[in-house]
């Protein structure tokens, strides 16, 4: 079985996520994936970001378990990732080196590995460990973070090199004519600029569906 979880919690970009919940909620049903909100925090002396780790108990019995951002827009012709990947290998939307969010000194910045964006992330059973939480308080892991908001990706980049599961991306060449991610905080942009944008490019969707159908 294949599951979508997305993280809202503390009524996160409501105007926002009115818009991008029921495209992620779509692609679910398009994929044959069940659909879940994660709404409740179970970490709270963690930043809300860390909710993902719920996935590590939710999802343990599911054959794939996909991670997308509660702020990202899908298009109804967006293609099905779980079958880019192989059984055992974790699939990340992007990647980067670790040393731009986590200090210096940590064991897990070594040459040759990257840390995952967690804002799309398709994992595999055989890799569940991948979303397993931090052996240690908040307190310890966020005094190794540069970025105190992705210790998210901290966690699972740490799990991935701790376990050497085997990473490969998702995104596809032309990707971006179906999905869009407004990420507020990071692009530093404004609520009203991200609404406007996912307004634009829902209308493109509607625009193409319809020429498609034609």
């Amino acid at each position: 079985m294949k599951h979508i979880f997305t993280v809202r919690v503390d009524n996160y970009l409501p105007e926002i996520c009115e818009l991008t919940l029921p495209t992620i909620e779509r692609y679910a049903r398009k994929i044959g994936a069940e659909f879940t909100v994660i709404s409740e925090r179970k970490f709270p002396d963690f930043p809300p970001t860390y909710e993902k780790m719920q996935v590590y108990e939710l999802g343990a019995n599911n054959d794939w378990n996909i991670l997308i951002d509660a702020d990202i827009a899908i298009g109804p012709h967006m293609y099905d990732v779980t079958r880019m990947l192989a059984p055992n290998q974790i699939g990340a939307w992007m990647s980067y080196e670790p040393w731009i969010t986590i200090k210096e000194g940590d064991e897990h910045i070594r040459p040759g590995n990257q840390a995952i964006a967690t804002c799309f992330v398709a994992v595999p059973h055989a890799c569940h460990e991948a979303w397993k939480p931090l052996p240690f308080t908040s307190k310890e892991a966020l005094e190794r973070m540069k970025r105190q908001f992705v210790v998210d990706e901290y966690c699972m980049s740490r799990n991935i090199v701790e376990h050497q599961f085997q990473l490969s991306g998702i995104s596809l060449p032309g990707v971006e004519q179906h999905l869009l991610h407004c990420n507020v905080t990071t692009e530093n942009m404004s609520r009203e600029k991200a609404v406007d944008r996912l307004k634009y490019f829902l209308n493109m969707q509607d625009i193409n569906a319809q020429h498609i159908g034609a």
